[in-house]
Protein backbone atom coordinates (compact mmCIF):
# COMPACT_ATOMS: atom_id res chain seq x y z
CA UNK A 1 0.00 0.00 0.00
CA UNK A 2 2.94 2.01 0.64
CA UNK A 3 5.04 1.55 -2.48
CA UNK A 4 1.64 2.14 -4.59
CA UNK A 5 1.10 5.74 -2.57
CA UNK A 6 4.15 6.78 -2.27
CA UNK A 7 5.08 5.91 -6.29
CA UNK A 8 2.02 8.27 -7.02
CA UNK A 9 3.05 10.79 -5.26
CA UNK A 10 6.95 10.61 -6.27
CA UNK A 11 5.16 10.66 -9.83
CA UNK A 12 2.43 13.71 -8.79
CA UNK A 13 5.65 15.79 -7.43
CA UNK A 14 8.72 15.03 -10.65
CA UNK A 15 5.81 16.19 -12.82
CA UNK A 16 5.37 19.84 -10.13
CA UNK A 17 9.02 19.82 -10.57
CA UNK A 18 9.12 19.09 -14.58
CA UNK A 19 6.47 22.04 -14.74
CA UNK A 20 8.45 24.76 -12.73
CA UNK A 21 11.77 23.92 -14.71
CA UNK A 22 9.35 24.77 -17.73
CA UNK A 23 8.65 27.95 -16.43
CA UNK A 24 12.24 29.55 -15.41
CA UNK A 25 12.92 31.91 -17.80
CA UNK A 26 16.57 31.34 -19.31
CA UNK A 27 18.69 32.74 -16.93
CA UNK A 28 21.95 33.44 -17.88
CA UNK A 29 24.60 33.82 -15.58
CA UNK A 30 27.69 36.03 -15.74
CA UNK A 31 31.29 35.18 -15.38
CA UNK A 32 31.39 35.64 -11.61
CA UNK A 33 28.70 34.01 -10.63
CA UNK A 34 29.74 30.44 -13.02
CA UNK A 35 33.05 31.01 -10.76
CA UNK A 36 31.32 31.34 -7.10
CA UNK A 37 28.70 28.49 -8.22
CA UNK A 38 32.13 26.41 -9.48
CA UNK A 39 34.34 27.26 -5.91
CA UNK A 40 31.18 26.10 -3.97
CA UNK A 41 30.56 22.60 -6.16
CA UNK A 42 34.64 22.30 -6.00
CA UNK A 43 34.23 23.03 -1.66
CA UNK A 44 30.92 20.61 -1.65
CA UNK A 45 32.94 18.02 -3.36
CA UNK A 46 35.88 17.72 -0.79
CA UNK A 47 33.80 17.92 1.91
CA UNK A 48 31.71 15.16 0.82
CA UNK A 49 34.98 13.04 0.24
CA UNK A 50 36.27 14.04 3.88
CA UNK A 51 32.93 13.05 5.32
CA UNK A 52 32.79 9.82 3.92
CA UNK A 53 36.10 8.87 5.82
CA UNK A 54 36.25 7.22 9.33
CA UNK A 55 36.00 10.07 12.68
CA UNK A 56 39.42 10.49 13.75
CA UNK A 57 38.16 13.28 15.84
CA UNK A 58 38.59 13.31 19.62
CA UNK A 59 35.32 15.70 20.73
CA UNK A 60 33.35 13.59 17.77
CA UNK A 61 34.32 10.49 18.84
CA UNK A 62 34.06 11.15 22.71
CA UNK A 63 31.14 13.07 22.53
CA UNK A 64 29.03 13.18 19.30
CA UNK A 65 29.78 9.55 18.66
CA UNK A 66 30.60 8.16 21.93
CA UNK A 67 27.59 8.70 24.17
CA UNK A 68 25.41 7.58 20.76
CA UNK A 69 27.30 4.14 21.08
CA UNK A 70 26.14 3.57 24.28
CA UNK A 71 22.81 4.56 23.71
CA UNK A 72 22.83 2.07 21.22
CA UNK A 73 24.39 -1.18 23.39
CA UNK A 74 22.22 -0.36 25.87
CA UNK A 75 19.20 -0.41 23.88
CA UNK A 76 17.79 3.16 25.34
CA UNK A 77 18.70 6.44 25.93
CA UNK A 78 19.76 7.13 29.57
CA UNK A 79 22.28 9.74 31.37
CA UNK A 80 25.47 8.56 31.42
CA UNK A 81 27.15 8.60 34.52
CA UNK A 82 31.34 8.65 32.74
CA UNK A 83 30.09 11.26 29.58
CA UNK A 84 29.44 14.68 31.33
CA UNK A 85 29.56 15.94 27.51
CA UNK A 86 26.77 13.45 26.78
CA UNK A 87 24.69 14.89 29.30
CA UNK A 88 24.30 17.79 27.61
CA UNK A 89 20.38 18.57 25.10
CA UNK A 90 21.19 16.49 22.41
CA UNK A 91 19.39 18.42 19.41
CA UNK A 92 21.64 17.48 15.88
CA UNK A 93 23.01 14.35 17.80
CA UNK A 94 19.64 13.01 17.64
CA UNK A 95 19.68 12.58 14.14
CA UNK A 96 23.30 11.09 14.53
CA UNK A 97 21.47 8.34 16.39
CA UNK A 98 18.64 7.94 13.66
CA UNK A 99 21.26 7.60 11.33
CA UNK A 100 23.73 5.37 13.29
CA UNK A 101 20.77 2.92 14.05
CA UNK A 102 19.83 2.48 10.03
CA UNK A 103 23.05 3.04 8.00
CA UNK A 104 26.43 3.30 10.84
CA UNK A 105 28.76 6.58 11.68
CA UNK A 106 29.33 7.74 8.45
CA UNK A 107 26.06 8.17 7.86
CA UNK A 108 25.74 10.22 10.53
CA UNK A 109 28.78 12.71 8.94
CA UNK A 110 26.46 12.81 5.83
CA UNK A 111 23.81 14.69 7.71
CA UNK A 112 26.63 17.11 9.12
CA UNK A 113 27.64 17.27 5.41
CA UNK A 114 23.80 18.13 4.21
CA UNK A 115 23.26 20.93 6.79
CA UNK A 116 26.72 22.68 5.20
CA UNK A 117 25.06 22.38 1.80
CA UNK A 118 21.55 23.43 3.39
CA UNK A 119 23.73 26.60 5.01
CA UNK A 120 24.36 28.05 1.58
CA UNK A 121 21.52 27.05 0.38
CA UNK A 122 19.60 29.41 2.57
CA UNK A 123 22.12 32.10 2.55
CA UNK A 124 21.72 31.73 -1.09
CA UNK A 125 18.01 32.74 -1.01
CA UNK A 126 17.71 34.66 1.54
CA UNK A 127 20.15 37.13 -0.32
CA UNK A 128 18.87 36.49 -3.22
CA UNK A 129 15.13 37.39 -1.97
CA UNK A 130 16.62 40.47 -0.18
CA UNK A 131 19.76 41.93 -2.49
CA UNK A 132 20.54 39.44 -5.21
CA UNK A 133 21.53 36.75 -6.67
CA UNK A 134 25.30 37.70 -7.03
CA UNK A 135 25.21 38.68 -3.61
CA UNK A 136 23.85 35.22 -2.72
CA UNK A 137 26.79 33.65 -4.23
CA UNK A 138 29.34 35.73 -2.57
CA UNK A 139 28.10 35.33 0.80
CA UNK A 140 27.81 31.54 0.47
CA UNK A 141 31.09 31.36 -1.16
CA UNK A 142 32.53 33.41 1.90
CA UNK A 143 30.66 31.08 4.39
CA UNK A 144 31.33 27.93 2.95
CA UNK A 145 35.21 28.22 1.99
CA UNK A 146 36.12 29.37 5.34
CA UNK A 147 38.67 26.60 7.07
CA UNK A 148 36.53 26.42 9.58
CA UNK A 149 33.13 25.54 7.99
CA UNK A 150 35.49 22.99 5.95
CA UNK A 151 36.59 21.34 8.91
CA UNK A 152 33.07 20.97 10.58
CA UNK A 153 31.56 19.96 7.10
CA UNK A 154 33.77 17.20 7.22
CA UNK A 155 33.40 16.21 11.02
CA UNK A 156 30.63 14.67 13.26
CA UNK A 157 30.48 18.31 14.91
CA UNK A 158 26.51 20.35 15.69
CA UNK A 159 27.65 23.14 14.33
CA UNK A 160 26.22 23.15 10.99
CA UNK A 161 22.90 22.19 12.51
CA UNK A 162 22.95 25.09 14.98
CA UNK A 163 23.50 27.31 12.07
CA UNK A 164 21.04 26.51 9.95
CA UNK A 165 18.27 26.58 12.22
CA UNK A 166 19.71 30.10 14.21
CA UNK A 167 19.81 31.12 10.43
CA UNK A 168 16.48 29.57 9.41
CA UNK A 169 15.40 31.28 12.64
CA UNK A 170 16.48 34.76 12.03
CA UNK A 171 14.97 34.70 8.51
CA UNK A 172 11.93 33.90 10.12
CA UNK A 173 12.19 37.05 12.45
CA UNK A 174 13.06 39.13 9.16
CA UNK A 175 9.81 38.03 7.45
CA UNK A 176 7.99 38.82 10.58
CA UNK A 177 9.14 42.15 10.73
CA UNK A 178 9.13 42.36 6.84
CA UNK A 179 5.11 41.69 6.55
CA UNK A 180 4.58 43.66 9.95
CA UNK A 181 6.02 46.28 8.62
CA UNK A 182 3.97 46.09 5.11
CA UNK A 183 0.90 46.14 7.06
CA UNK A 184 1.70 48.87 8.97
CA UNK A 185 1.74 50.64 5.53
CA UNK A 186 -1.18 49.38 3.96
CA UNK A 187 -4.26 52.46 4.42
CA UNK A 188 -6.91 49.83 6.15
CA UNK A 189 -9.60 49.11 4.08
CA UNK A 190 -12.58 49.31 6.89
CA UNK A 191 -12.62 52.73 7.37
Amino acid sequence: VFLVFGYSQIRILSSKVRQKIKDLPNIKPDFISICLIALLCLAALSYFVEALAPEVDYDALEYHFGALTTYLADGRIHFLEFNTYGNFPALTEMLYLTAMILEGDISAKLINFCFGLLCVTAIICFCKRYFSLTTGLVSAAAFYIYPLTGIVSAQAFIDLGLTFFTFMGLWSIVNWFNCTCSMEKEPSKNK
